[in-house]
Order: C-alpha cells, then sequence, then structure tokens
C-alpha cells in the first residue's frame, strides 16, 4: 500500500465542492480496505481539527485496488493540506505496523506550515470574487483571476517565498481588483 499522486485542488472537483487537496491510496487490498480508509478518515479528521480546520470536510472513494482519499482546506492552505494527508496516511500505515506516530510534532509542522502559508490577499480576493458571483482560479503559481459578467478582474505578480522543508515552492500573490468592465473598458484578457 502506498499513497501516489497527491495534489492541491484549486477548486470543486469529483470528490470535494470547493478547493483542497488530495491523494490515492494505491495498492490497497479490498479485504482491508475499509478498516484502512476508516483508520486513515479518523486520522486525518484529528489533524483537520488539530490545526484549526474542524469545519472542513473529508472525502473517501474507494475504487478497486486503491481510493481517492481528500480533504478540502482554506484556499491559502493547500501545500499544507497535502502533507496532512500524507501525514494521515503516515499515522495509518503506522497504526497498522503496531506503532504509533508522534502526533504533537506533526500538529506542530502542519501548524507552521498553515501559518507561513497564510496569505489574507488571496483569501479576500476569493471572497470578492464569490460574494459577486464570479469564477476563481489560481493557476500553478503565479496566475490568477477573478472574473465574471460585472466582476471585474484580478491580476497578480509572484513573490518569491522560501522553499518548504518537503521541496515543494509555494507562492504568494500580490493582487489588484480591477472595476467591471464597461463600453469604454473591455474586460480583462
Amino acid at each position: 500500500m502506498r499513497l501516489t499522486d497527491v495534489r492541491r485542488l484549486t477548486g470543486a472537483s469529483l470528490n470535494l465542492d470547493r478547493p483542497g487537496a488530495a491523494g490515492e491510496a494505491a495498492g490497497l487490498p479490498e479485504a482491508i480496505s475499509g478498516p484502512v480508509l476508516t483508520l486513515w478518515r479518523r486520522f486525518a479528521r484529528t489533524l483537520l481539527d488539530a490545526v484549526g480546520w474542524g469545519a472542513e470536510s473529508i472525502a473517501v472513494r474507494p475504487y478497486p485496488g486503491g481510493a481517492s482519499l481528500a480533504v478540502t482546506a482554506p484556499i491559502d492552505g493547500l501545500y499544507a493540506a497535502t502533507d496532512l494527508i500524507e501525514q494521515a496516511w503516515e499515522m495509518t500505515q503506522a497504526a497498522l505496523d503496531g506503532g504509533t506516530a508522534d502526533q504533537a510534532a506533526i500538529v506542530a509542522e502542519l501548524t507552521r506550515q498553515i501559518e507561513a502559508e497564510a496569505d489574507p490577499g488571496i483569501v479576500a480576493l476569493a471572497k470578492a470574487a464569490q460574494d459577486r458571483g464570479a469564477t476563481f482560479l489560481v493557476g500553478k503559481t503565479t496566475s490568477l483571476s477573478a472574473s465574471a459578467c460585472g466582476a471585474g478582474c484580478g491580476r497578480t505578480t509572484p513573490r518569491p517565498t522560501p522553499a518548504r522543508s518537503t521541496g515543494r515552492r509555494s507562492a504568494t500573490f500580490r493582487w489588484r481588483w480591477s472595476p467591471a468592465p464597461t463600453a469604454s473598458r473591455p474586460p480583462c484578457a
């Protein structure tokens, strides 16, 4: 059993109705998949609650030989959410092997990552887009847009941030909200 393809989800997906993260549990024997997925769900909930994300949801979609594992997360906490999925999987494997993981250390590291990743600007832009019924899109590391009829357009430029301990690089955004397009001002390209 292994966890593969852990990724950020910047919007709604097959398993979630809003941003979050997902991973695939591969090589999961059908005979034990139920207890393994129940255990992962329990550890994921424990970690979500411990980092202050108690309102976030968990989705598990089993399929032959594996399962999709997903959690919702704040838009500015998606990298931390991928780490949360991985840590819940590590805790699950430790429990299956008869051991335990250092939950306090895991929670401390996740909390540190959430604080480092926090970006009130992107949260405000996402809320503004939602309030206006606009589409809000976040690209790999530099693109961001929020646009809809009468909603305007947000643009960003990347600002470098330090590499995280997992080797991935996150980006924070500077943003600007433009007024709605009019006959004299065409929509953003």
